[in-house]
């Protein structure tokens, strides 16, 4: 299955990849733009995978405050992620507003041993599955879950969690997510850690208690930030 907006056959479909493709080029300039999608079709390429062009739309039920999906950039998850302390991988990696689930693909390729994957879009909820079972035979992880949930009602595991935020959501929703994460990082036996890539809303985390470890900033603004609350175990 793919992202209903891109088949192959579908004229709205090659608009879409245009589309973004442009986008691409506009934001990164041409020689820049030509590694950036040649990495995007060799991740897929090499794992089977179809994580690449995002959704044109933002699902039903996401309101205003709801940001169509786009995969995450490979090497900037990786640089975040390895600001996470190791033993995190034995807990549950997260991904709110999961999309495709490139996120989740590459947590299991580090060792995550458990994975959960929450989005409202129940057509990319199927993609995320589909992807997650076309890499099952060379990951070892424990238990792998991808929900069609409202994230701001998530109940997340108990113990260690990485939580995953590709600017899924904005104002009253990511505020509403930022307190529950809170409340749960809050409780005894809990560890929660949140790696947030484009953190528009990264001052409703510090506003909830979550402290910065690390920022990664690109021509001067921060792309990329890893918070943890704190006290935790």
């Amino acid at each position: 299955m793919s992202d209903p907006v891109a088949k192959a056959g579908s004229s709205r479909g090659r608009w879409h990849r245009l589309s973004c493709a442009w986008r691409t080029v506009r934001r990164e300039g041409w020689a820049a733009s030509v590694r950036t999608l040649g990495s995007e079709w060799w991740f897929d390429l090499r794992r089977g995978t179809e994580t690449w062009w995002p959704a044109a739309e933002i699902p039903a039920g996401g309101g205003d405050t709801a940001v169509p999906y786009q995969g995450v950039p490979p090497r900037m998850f990786r640089v975040l992620m390895a600001a996470v302390p190791s033993h995190c991988s034995r807990g549950t990696f997260v991904d709110l507003g999961c999309g495709k689930g490139r996120a989740l693909v590459m947590a299991a390729e580090m060792g995550y041993r458990r994975l959960l994957g929450v989005d409202l879009d129940e057509e990319l909820v199927a993609v995320c599955r589909n992807n997650l079972a076309r890499i099952r035979s060379r990951s070892r992880w424990e238990h792998a879950e991808v929900r069609s949930e409202d994230a701001t009602r998530i109940q997340l595991p108990t113990g260690v969690c990485v939580v995953f935020l590709y600017n899924p959501f904005r104002g009253e929703t990511f505020a509403r997510v930022a307190a529950n994460l809170a409340k749960h990082g809050a409780e005894n036996g809990n560890a929660v850690w949140v790696v947030y890539v484009n953190p528009l809303e990264l001052g409703a985390l510090e506003g909830a208690g979550f402290q910065v470890v690390h920022r990664v900033r690109l021509r001067g603004r921060v792309t990329g930030a890893v918070l943890q609350f704190p006290g935790q175990m």
